[in-house]
């Protein structure tokens, strides 16, 4: 049976709706919403080649990641996979945190006992904090839509470090200092100038103003010495 892109959309929205947004219960064990095929399937992060499976994957807020899924069918009859999905999942109890958007993909059709791949890309928006990551194919197999679910990756989620020179914080940098400089300016129009104006004017000496002359005082002279005093009376008699 062949499945047209709205019909998926419409099932995966379907489902997304009633598997974990009516059932409160559902979003703590995904298990009874999937079904046993032999349909083998995995997948990797292209970007991160050394994680494996029990390696911590380290992905940021704001950037998209690719999964790659690698897949083999194993039943006697055609498997289509129509659809991806996924949620991240608490570390200690297993509770979905937060669902995958469900998007359906051109139908990928695999003949028994054959194999194949396709990649997905996944955006970002969470909570920075580490995950488990379970991600889900959706399957047309026998006339009917069935949820395969992959294995669990443990997944920290970050936000993109800063950097000084990033352009964003290079541009808001400029903008601060330009601010800064306008009130400084400003400041400066406005009591500065003044300040330093009244004080040159306090400072500046009056125009024809004589400028200070030395002046004689009478010096008392019963201080002096005797022998002192007895040369200015000979100079004088000379």
């Amino acid at each position: 049976m062949k499945f047209s892109l709205p019909y998926v959309a419409t099932f995966l929205g379907a489902f997304v709706a009633g598997a974990f947004a009516a059932d409160p219960e559902a979003s703590k064990d995904t298990t009874s919403q999937t079904v046993t095929l032999q349909f083998a399937v995995d997948y990797s992060i292209p970007h991160l080649p050394n994680v494996g499976p029990r390696d911590l994957a380290e992905v940021y807020n704001g950037e998209e990641f690719t999964i790659a899924y690698s897949f083999t069918n194993n039943e006697d009859k055609d498997i289509s996979i129509v659809g991806v999905g996924g949620a991240f999942h608490d570390v200690k109890t297993g509770a979905i945190k937060s669902n995958l958007t469900a998007s359906p993909i051109e139908a990928v059709t695999v003949t028994p006992g054959e194999s194949g791949s396709f990649s997905h890309k996944v955006s970002l928006n969470l909570v920075p904090e580490e995950y488990i990551l379970v991600p889900q194919l959706f399957i047309a197999f026998d006339n009917d839509l069935k949820l395969v679910q992959a294995r669990g990756q443990r997944t920290e989620v970050k936000d993109v470090p800063i950097s000084v020179f990033d352009p964003q914080l290079l541009l808001l940098e400029a903008i601060l200092l330009a601010t800064f400089a306008g009130l400084g300016y400003v400041a400066y129009n406005i009591w500065g100038k003044r300040y330093f104006e009244g004080t040159a004017l306090v400072n500046k000496p009056k125009r024809g103003a004589s400028p200070p002359v030395a002046t004689a005082k009478s010096v008392d002279s019963d201080w002096l010495p005797e022998g002192h005093l007895r040369q200015k009376k000979t100079k004088k008699a000379n």
